[in-house]
């Protein structure tokens, strides 16, 4: 990464989210948005089409969670 784009975040210890995260060679990323980006992050990154997912939906998150994951091909139980 460009150091000019990591100097507004030098605040964060990189080192510490490397151990808390178990992957000590990593290189941790900071990104801003609201929960449901990070819910497309992992459906775009952990599910493949096609793949079977399960969903615990007691409300409106989930049903979100479910359509992000069918955005993505998942086939929600």
């Amino acid at each position: 990464m460009c150091p000019r784009s990591l100097s507004p975040f030098s605040w964060v210890d990189c080192n510490f989210a490397r151990e808390v995260l178990y992957a000590p060679s990593s290189q941790p990323f900071l990104i801003a948005g609201s929960g449901t980006l990070g819910w497309d992050q992992v459906a775009s990154n952990l599910v493949e089409p096609g793949e079977s997912c399960l969903v615990l939906n007691s409300g409106y998150f989930g049903d979100s969670f479910t359509d992000c994951l069918t955005t993505y091909g998942a086939i929600v139980d």
